[in-house]
């Protein structure tokens, strides 16, 4: 996977990934769209037959990588809850 930052300004971020799944991204938007610092985000392909994502986010304060980061850990905590959650039920 290759990220290339397109814009990175005081509020806002601007990410272009090659060789990644676009649904990731949906989540990761979806979640910080729910937090109150964030005015926008999103994810899109800009052409279906390029191999690549943009990713971005706009904050009304705060330093938009580190929320970003924030969210990725919580989905990562929710994942990891789900997982056990399963392995518990296959346990039965």
């Amino acid at each position: 996977m290759e990220v290339i930052v397109k814009e990175k300004t005081e509020n806002s971020l601007l990410l272009t990934f090659k060789g990644v799944d676009l649904g990731f991204f949906y989540l990761l938007s979806r979640e910080l769209l729910e937090d109150k610092n964030v005015a926008n985000a999103w994810a899109r392909k800009p052409h279906l037959l390029i191999d690549e994502v943009e990713f971005f986010v706009a904050t009304k304060e705060g330093d938009a990588l580190k929320i970003v980061e924030e969210k990725i850990s919580e989905i990562q905590k929710k994942f990891l809850k789900i997982k056990k959650d399963i392995e518990k039920i296959a346990k039965i």
